[in-house]
């Protein structure tokens, strides 16, 4: 569709409208909607076509021309390019970003406001990604089954929600640190095997694509199309069969919501089950939830690459402690409820003192079943908890994540 000096893809149009939650694209848009269609165009897609000048805007073509060049030539507009090319999402947030700091009225100023606009957008991409990171892998109203940045229209309405809830917001930024200790400690204790080249597959792995499709984002015309495939997963990649799996199989979390966990307790411990789902996900493990008090609020069993529940992570804490009731219930799903979270481990995060007389039988059971239980005990001394569990990690600071725990995470 013709902007102002720019011809650019309905395709595009519609990606960026959706990544801001505006209204679709027509002829009669007015003239700074339409230059931020050509900035989006530019950030998106790398670069953009121009019109023939019998085409291009008459009265404006000079304006939009003089701003463009002034992007073009800003060494920041050529990094955010790079860090947002392809990525719907994060490129109409750099455009918002960008016109927040222009004044048209200034012209004489538009290099430091093309810097300015930049410098901003590269702080709100940072915080948008840490912010998905969190909850990434989270089903909730709105969010579809998963978030990721190049959905449309999911991560404006997660960070929608994010923004509308502290509680929320805190607990995201608290998970995505812990995912991102667990996975360097991750890599820094496994060695893939050698992959064999098994099939070809469809999808978005950079690493995998055929040098054929590659070569399509080199060719102008084609570049589109090959972006287009990238973000749909339908880009021709290798299928890879040898690799190596790591963890120790699936995850069953077993996580207290009992009164006395409310507040920075309960953040600590949400934010290290969004963490375990992620590594869950990562390695393909099947994952269990159970929320507990006085008794199991609630289970949720998924599947390889299924979402977590958001109302199961985020209730209100209430209630007392049933240490031994949660902990056979975990049992009780393993041996008879799925047949994909055999051989589990349990992980039994609380702050909760418990009647431990039938924790000796409990234990036998896991052993039995060849299921290893760990347990972090917020706040209390580790021996509180360790008549259930093989391991206990105390949990002191609520700013981090300790490295015993790590190690768990990442499957030693």
């Amino acid at each position: 569709m013709d902007r102002i000096i720019y011809d650019v893809p309905r395709w595009s149009l519609y990606l960026h409208r959706d990544a801001r939650g505006l209204p679709s694209a027509l002829t009669s848009d007015a003239p700074l909607r339409q230059l931020e269609d050509e900035l989006f165009e530019r950030l998106y897609a790398g670069e953009a076509e121009s019109l023939a000048e019998n085409k291009q805007h008459k009265q404006l073509g000079p304006w939009a021309r003089d701003l463009h060049a002034a992007c073009g030539a800003h060494p920041d507009f050529a990094r955010l390019q790079k860090e947002v090319c392809g990525d719907s999402f994060m490129a109409g947030l750099a455009v918002e970003k960008i016109l927040e700091q222009l004044k048209p009225d200034q012209p004489q100023n538009v290099r430091r406001q093309v810097g300015h606009g930049c410098s901003a957008a590269a702080r709100a991409i940072d915080g948008a990604r840490e912010a998905l990171e969190g909850v990434a892998g989270v089903g909730c109203v709105g969010w579809g089954n998963s978030v990721g940045t190049n959905q449309p229209g999911k991560p404006r309405a997660v960070l929608q929600r994010l923004h509308a809830d502290p509680r929320l917001r805190r607990v995201a930024a608290m998970a995505g640190r812990f995912k991102r200790i667990a996975a360097g400690r991750l890599r820094q204790k496994v060695k893939h095997a050698v992959g064999e080249v098994a099939d070809i597959e469809r999808g978005d792995a950079l690493e995998r694509l055929l040098p054929s499709d590659l070569a399509r984002f080199v060719q102008p015309k084609l570049r589109l199309v090959f972006l287009r495939d990238l973000h749909e997963r339908s880009a021709m990649q290798y299928a890879m069969r040898g690799q190596d799996h790591v963890g120790k199989g699936p995850l069953v979390v077993c996580l207290d919501k009992s009164g006395s966990m409310d507040g920075p307790r309960d953040e600590w411990a949400s934010a290290v089950a969004l963490a375990l789902l992620d590594l869950a996900h990562r390695e393909r493990r099947p994952f269990g939830l159970l929320t507990f008090d006085a008794g199991v609020r609630t289970k949720d069993l998924g599947q390889v690459g299924q979402s977590l529940p958001f109302d199961s992570l985020f209730q209100q804490c209430h209630g007392g402690t049933d240490l031994s009731g949660v902990v056979a219930a975990a049992l009780d799903v393993i041996r008879f409820e799925q047949e994909s979270l055999k051989k589990s481990d349990i992980v039994l995060i609380t702050d909760g003192q418990s009647d431990a007389s039938k924790s000796a039988s409990l234990h036998d059971q896991a052993k039995v079943l060849n299921v290893a239980i760990l347990g972090m005990s917020i706040g209390m001394p580790a021996e509180q908890l360790q008549p259930w569990c093989d391991e206990v990690v105390e949990i002191r600071d609520l700013d981090a994540l300790p490295f015993e725990a790590t190690d768990q995470l990442a499957g030693d």
